[in-house]
């Protein structure tokens, strides 16, 4: 007799896992916030003007530690891949010791917190 497989569990959107990570961030005790990337047009007094939210390559988080570092998080779903712009930037900030990380899960921006010496409860 053949068992039913269960349903693979669904893969979480990026969206879903960046609202997970800045809950668990929050729940730490640390200011947590989402940065607004992409641009628009806009025009004021006759003129149009190009605006950026942020730089390319900006990550998705930003947390302030205890220890008055910044942590940088760029947000992917399982699997997801890093654009150019953002691997140049989580290069920039390996290179000068800026905390950067990839959360693809709670668990794993958790893990990260450890390993550079943030205490996270567990």
């Amino acid at each position: 007799m053949m068992r039913a497989r269960r349903p693979a569990a669904p893969v979480p959107t990026e969206q879903q896992v960046q609202y997970a990570i800045r809950h668990a961030l929050t729940m730490l005790g640390l200011r947590c916030e989402r940065l607004n990337s992409g641009a628009m047009a806009a025009t004021y007094k006759g003129r149009t003007r190009f605006l950026r939210f942020t730089f390319a390559g900006c990550t998705d988080l930003v947390a302030l530690l205890p220890d008055g570092r910044t942590l940088w998080c760029e947000c992917k779903r399982p699997g997801g891949k890093l654009t150019e712009d953002q691997a140049a930037f989580r290069d920039d900030c390996k290179r000068n010791n800026v905390p950067w990380v990839l959360g693809d899960s709670v668990d794993a921006v958790l893990s990260y917190l450890r390993e550079i010496g943030v205490r996270c409860g567990r």
